[in-house]
């Protein structure tokens, strides 16, 4: 179901599993802030769950914290691209009876993101590996779902010929036409800009840097080198000198004020990652 932002298929993808106000769902936290701000959207309660040393949810702890707290779903990141272990999370989440929503905003040709979770939310945002200016898509086996995905994105509109009928209150999260046809042909060159990501990955690689890991299929969407956090800010301010545009990653989401005293773990590797990534230029065209 192509829809209007890649949010807009996570708030979607919730509703759709009957996410309401009050409703307890695990994040982690780190990723990049709509993720929660979805679940914030539903009235419900963001729980901060660590990541491995790779950047996705960790299925031991995730496993921990469902052993002890009421939860009503699970939301994985596939963060830069990176495929999370999204088998050893489905795992655990089919053990405690919570469904799994894989945030694939990043993840858009990763091998099998998107096929695990019982829905999945795609970003089509003007930064993505594939881009329709703004937008997004969620991805569902389950007709029903994806029904009442189409539905609420539709203002609830009932398909009833000459009348203007709203069952719900719903949301105008449609791609308009002319995003979606910028996106039917960036489709067409998905396995060319795989390509030159994967070039540029073992670019940087051969050039000697120091990049997280891929212990997983990833599509390079971000390439996150590993650089002391006493020196981050000089080398992103340095290389910004020369041009070169590099960003530090995302601030963890219980620094910010409105999830500062949301539930969370101790989060001890989402810390470590936070303070030792800089992403450095990952555009297809770098490569020609």
């Amino acid at each position: 179901m192509a829809v209007s932002s890649g949010t807009a298929a996570l708030h979607l993808s919730l509703l759709a599993l009957g996410i309401r106000p009050g409703d307890h769902v695990v994040v982690p936290a780190f990723t990049f802030v709509a993720t929660a701000n979805a679940v914030s959207y539903c009235g419900a309660i963001p729980n901060f769950v660590d990541c491995d040393d790779y950047g996705g949810l960790d299925p031991e702890k995730l496993d921990a914290w469902l052993s002890w707290n009421k939860v009503k779903a699970v939301v994985c990141v596939h963060c830069f691209g990176h495929l999370c272990d999204v088998a050893g999370l489905k795992r655990v989440c089919d053990r405690h009876g919570v469904p799994l929503i894989e945030d694939a905003a990043q993840a858009l040709g990763t091998d099998t993101a998107g096929m695990h979770g019982v829905l999945a939310a795609f970003s089509f945002n003007g930064n993505k590996i594939v881009t329709t200016g703004g937008g997004g898509a969620v991805v569902t086996r389950d007709k029903s779902l994806a029904d009442k995905v189409r539905h609420l994105a539709n203002v609830s509109k009932a398909d009833i010929p000459h009348v203007f009928w709203h069952s719900d209150v719903g949301f105008n999260y449609r791609m308009p036409n002319m995003n979606a046809a910028l996106g039917c042909a960036q489709l067409e060159r998905l396995p060319e800009i795989l390509r030159r990501k994967y070039a540029l990955r073992n670019a940087y690689h051969n050039a000697g840097l120091e990049l997280l890991p891929l212990p997983r299929p990833a599509n390079c969407w971000l390439n996150s080198a590993i650089v002391a956090d006493d020196i981050r800010r000089e080398v992103v301010q340095e290389l910004d000198g020369h041009g070169i545009e590099c960003r530090l990653s995302w601030t963890p989401l219980h620094y910010f004020t409105m999830y500062r005293n949301n539930p969370r773990d101790a989060l001890m590797n989402t810390l470590k990652l936070a303070s030792s990534i800089v992403n450095v230029p990952s555009g297809p065209g770098i490569m020609g």
